[in-house]
């Protein structure tokens, strides 16, 4: 629990230090170790916790691609429910960047994870009627997930 507070604390850090890749680092270490399953009683507990890491990074890409959008020409913030239309192109691009390095990771269960808790970032590129294809494809991915207990935590 120490390591993954650790990781928690050090992701944050960071973050504020302007060092997205470290972060992104970070949270690949925290998805990787959803897979461990050593000690069975114990992984109901690190997922949560873990998961937790993860859902803080998320909510980090989140909050900066929303401050680019901020940032840009108008120097308005995006109203709640914003569309993809209302997003300038520069915070698009950063959304993209995202999900490309996001792409780029071999293994699966970290590519799933973090891709998961980049879920909420694809407001920026898409309008809702895309996610039932983007829900599809993860599932169709997880099932590649080859350790049961895992499996149906990430399900």
């Amino acid at each position: 629990m120490a390591k993954i507070e650790d990781m928690s604390t050090m992701l944050k850090k960071s973050w504020n230090r302007d060092e997205k890749v470290a972060a992104l680092k970070i949270t690949i270490k925290s998805a990787k170790m959803l897979g461990d399953t050593k000690v069975l009683a114990f992984y109901p507990s690190m997922f949560v916790l873990l998961t937790e890491v993860l859902d803080d990074f998320g909510q980090l890409v989140f909050d900066r691609i929303q401050g680019k959008a901020a940032d840009s020409a108008t120097g308005k913030p995006l109203k709640i429910a914003f569309l993809p239309s209302d997003v300038p192109a520069e915070a698009k691009d950063t959304c993209r960047n995202w999900f490309f390095k996001t792409a780029c990771i071999r293994e699966l269960l970290p590519r799933l994870y973090v891709e998961m808790a980049l879920l909420p970032c694809y407001r920026f590129l898409s309008d809702s009627s895309e996610f039932p294809q983007l829900f599809s494809r993860i599932a169709s991915l997880l099932r590649g997930i080859g350790n049961p207990l895992v499996a149906v935590y990430a399900r």
